[in-house]
């Protein structure tokens, strides 16, 4: 690990429990302690990076590719017409292969690549992901880029937007939630959108309950008004006899 960390398998995640891994250039000078690394701390520099406009470049010296990912947040669509409640999520893009320069490291990462590209289309299966629109879904599905036009959004899963409001309350969050650091404009929309659904919501609602179930009574009546009826038919006339045999 990195800063010279060493641990065994069983004890190598206490390492991570109470010292946060982007913070050891913050160390304070007094006692030497970084900043515990609870969910606060984490969700406050989750928002600095988003706030900031941060952007890094992942490298796969394994698969030799590269890719930038940054941090968005979710906006009015996420959150009201799809039901996604998740604050951020991530925007991988600008994939493109950095092959070594050692042909036979290059001829390795090409093949493992190739290998990671025959599970997620299922190649060597019985129904393969042959179509370019098919193979897109896919690569949305597991979050795997292998084009330089394409770009994947992953969820951020564990921040959530409370669900027991429409709208997010300062009070019910003990850190930074982005959806206060949106423009006038941008809030202003949400608002009018939530006004919206609630207002439909409301009126669907209210016509359900008005509507008054029928009764027995009013299917019979229904279901008799919906029947003609005929005069008895008597295929003989009246003067007419029939002899008793």
């Amino acid at each position: 690990m990195s800063n010279h960390r060493r641990a065994c398998v069983t004890h190598q995640k206490k390492i991570f429990h109470q010292l946060h891994l982007k913070s050891l250039s913050l160390k304070n000078n007094n006692n030497n302690i970084s900043p515990t690394n609870n969910k606060i701390t984490h969700a406050n520099n989750l928002f600095s990076a988003w706030n900031t406009l941060q952007e890094k470049r992942v490298y796969s010296k394994r698969l030799g590719i590269e890719y930038t990912f940054k941090y968005q947040a979710n906006g009015s669509k996420n959150v009201l017409l799809h039901g996604n409640h998740f604050m951020y999520r991530k925007r991988l893009d600008n994939f493109k292969h950095n092959y070594s320069h050692n042909p036979r490291m290059r001829k390795r990462q090409e093949t493992r690549f190739k290998r990671h590209c025959r599970r997620i289309f299922r190649t060597n299966k019985s129904n393969p992901i042959t179509s370019l629109d098919d193979r897109l879904v896919a690569g949305k599905r597991y979050h795997f880029l292998f084009l330089q036009s394409q770009f994947v959004n992953k969820p951020i899963k564990h921040l959530k937007y409370n669900k027991k409001s429409y709208l997010p309350n300062p009070q019910d969050y003990k850190f930074r939630v982005p959806f206060f650091s949106f423009s006038s404009s941008t809030r202003g929309r949400i608002i009018c959108n939530v006004v919206e659904n609630t207002s439909t919501i409301d009126d669907s609602a209210t016509g359900s309950l008005s509507t008054v179930p029928e009764t027995d009574t009013n299917l019979e009546s229904s279901a008799t008004s919906s029947f003609l009826t005929v005069n008895n038919f008597d295929p003989l006339p009246s003067t007419v006899t029939i002899p008793y045999v």
